[in-house]
């Protein structure tokens, strides 16, 4: 019987510890632990009286919440230092001082280990920032050099554009003075022509008044008059003749004049044709080393960059791997805590129980006592009894 309640105190003492753990910030009732776990509530007083004697839990009006573990170990430290002998207490402090020793070296390492990875960390920051400054400025040079190759893009265009405007203002010149010789040449002709219409017709004006005249005078006249007029036309015609041909010759002079000149326009065009195509060349010649230049830089840039890429990999798996120690670290120190509680919820158990079985002990001694008080009584009075 004792061993079946010792184990139903053990079991409901854990069951209401994880009740309260769960529910560290609510508070709660007597009657919601009968309900949950359909105990009497003599029992769920007798648990709830251990803890709060031990520190566990604290109580505010029928309603207890969850006090923390800080309180339960200064208790705990308490009970132990008035129950326990001077051998097991200076065991306990010798043990404490080591396990504070311990711990304050613990403690001591992961500060260290923690300055030397915000010291890793504060360098690989470094560098990455210096890293992120050469990658701006690889990048502000090739903005520059690409700036470079657009403006020398533009003038090239610029002197194209110049070129033809050049080519056509010199078409427009030629066609404009062609269309000017042209033109002053025909004026002239039909100037020409116009007088010696005018000429003719003046000569042929005069003629006739003169013939009108000398008919009345004498045929004799006439016959010589008409001989003189075809003489004189004869002679208006040569110089008809000899105009034209003036005439002609100023146009074939002219033409060779234009036809001079537009060689020469040739020969201007071919060399500014030369020049620009020497020009484009060398500004070709230049874009394509500048390319080349570019080509290089940009390929020191990238293996820079995959260098970096490389070191910061190689870096962050350093941190990786030192965050991964430091949480292990962690997960062990957190293991070997609540070992250590699950160590003091033990003695703390097992102490629970001592108590209760001394208790039970000392119960069933005085019942021991009362019973042998009984029996002397009874003795006493048989005696007496016998004794009347």
């Amino acid at each position: 019987m004792k061993s079946s309640k010792k184990n139903s105190l053990s079991k409901n003492s854990k069951k209401f510890k994880e009740y309260f753990l769960s529910n560290e910030k609510k508070e709660i009732s007597i009657q919601d632990l009968v309900k949950k776990y359909k105990f009497s509530k003599r029992r769920c007083y007798d648990i709830l009286n251990v803890f709060l004697a031990v520190g566990f839990v604290s109580k505010k009006s029928q309603h207890y919440s969850f006090k923390g573990v800080s309180s339960f170990i200064t208790k705990l430290e308490k009970i132990i230092s008035l129950s326990s002998h001077k051998n097991r207490f200076s065991k306990s402090e010798n043990s404490k001082k080591t396990r504070l020793e311990f711990n304050q070296n613990q403690n001591q390492n992961q500060n260290q280990n923690q300055n030397q990875n915000q010291n890793q960390n504060q360098n690989q920051n470094q560098n990455i920032n210096q890293n992120k400054n050469l990658n701006q400025n690889q990048n502000q040079n090739e903005n520059q050099n690409q700036n470079q190759n657009q403006n020398q893009n533009e003038n090239e265009n610029q002197n194209q554009n110049i070129n033809q405007n050049q080519n056509q203002n010199l078409n427009q010149n030629q066609n404009e003075n062609e269309n000017e010789n042209n033109q002053n040449q025909n004026q002239n002709q039909n100037q020409n022509i116009n007088q010696n219409e005018n000429e003719n017709e003046n000569q042929n004006q005069n003629e006739n008044q003169n013939q009108n005249k000398n008919k009345n005078q004498n045929e004799n006249i006439n016959i010589n008059q008409n001989q003189n007029e075809n003489e004189n036309i004869n002679q208006n015609q040569n110089e008809n003749q000899n105009q034209n041909e003036n005439i002609n010759q100023n146009l074939n002079q002219n033409q060779n004049q234009n036809q001079n000149e537009n060689e020469n326009i040739n020969q201007n065009q071919n060399h500014n044709q030369n020049q620009n195509q020497n020009q484009n060349e060398n500004q070709n010649e230049n874009i394509n080393q500048n390319e080349n230049q570019n080509e290089n830089i940009n390929e020191n840039i990238n293996q820079n960059i995959n260098q970096n890429q490389n070191e910061n990999q190689n870096q962050n798996e350093n941190i990786n791997q030192n965050i991964n120690i430091n949480q292990n670290q962690n997960q062990n120190q957190n293991i070997n805590q609540n070992q250590n509680q699950n160590q003091n919820e033990n003695e703390n158990e097992n102490q629970n129980e001592n108590e209760n079985e001394n208790q039970n002990q000392n119960q069933n001694q005085n019942q021991n006592i009362n019973q042998n008080q009984n029996i002397n009584q009874n003795q006493n009075q048989k005696s007496k009894s016998k004794s009347k």
